[in-house]
């Protein structure tokens, strides 16, 4: 194999844990279904004045239809799961490396697995289908996994103009009845300026990546900027 093929594999292997990390958290908001089902459906039948015996059997019926749901979707997660993500994930690499000469893609790939490299990996609190995502900043490239679920981002970094950094927010109610609060959501950008239009991207002049931590988007910013000094 050559340098290219095993960098290829480790991102197989790192995706592949991301995807386990993934069902493994399903799994467990599902086994958890059986007893919030049960509480819940026992305790609005208890503010609503039932006796202890109504509460008891409440209690029994929403367990009961709590593992109903579970046995239901435990299937469609284990046939299912979040493999054709994956699989894109890895189609969108490839085809981003595959714009690069045998010789670029050898040297990127010792790059992204060197010892100088800065990989920051992270738990992302957003609505995401993962968990975790990284970053990587070598001298002439830099990878990401936040710029779309499915989709990775892989950059030349001299196509690189500038990197920008945003703060934005944007805000929603919640709550119901006369007990709605406003709740303002922070998330924090990197976006990316080329030269020209990037072969990788289609015919975009600029990518950006979204996180919901700020002090991660300085490590990642401060990382690129120290390596490929931008």
């Amino acid at each position: 194999m050559n340098q290219y093929e095993i960098w290829l594999a480790k991102e197989q292997q790192w995706n592949d844990d991301r995807v386990k990390a993934a069902a493994q958290r399903n799994r467990r908001y599902l086994l958890l279904c059986p007893p919030v089902c049960a509480l819940v459906i026992g305790a609005i039948n208890l503010f609503c004045g039932g006796d202890i015996r109504n509460v008891l059997t409440c209690t029994l019926y929403g367990a009961i239809f709590g593992a109903v749901i579970s046995l239901l979707a435990l299937p469609l997660l284990h046939f299912f799961g979040h493999k054709p993500s994956s699989d894109s994930y890895m189609e969108a690499l490839k085809k981003q490396t595959a714009l690069l000469s045998p010789e670029q893609r050898e040297e990127m790939a010792l790059q992204l697995m060197s010892a100088d490299a800065v990989c920051i990996q992270y738990k992302t609190d957003m609505n995401s289908a993962y968990p975790y995502e990284k970053a990587v900043a070598a001298k002439d490239y830099f990878l990401s996994s936040a710029y779309g679920t499915d989709h990775p981002l892989l950059l030349k970094l001299d196509q690189v103009s500038q990197v920008q950094t945003d703060t934005q927010s944007f805000s929603y109610r919640a709550g119901s009845g006369g007990y709605r609060l406003r709740i303002k959501q922070y998330y924090y950008t990197i976006q990316f300026c080329f030269y020209d239009k990037n072969p990788a991207l289609s015919d975009k002049t600029e990518a950006t990546i979204v996180l919901d931590h700020q002090d991660i988007r300085d490590q990642i910013v401060e990382a690129i900027k120290r390596q490929a000094r931008i």
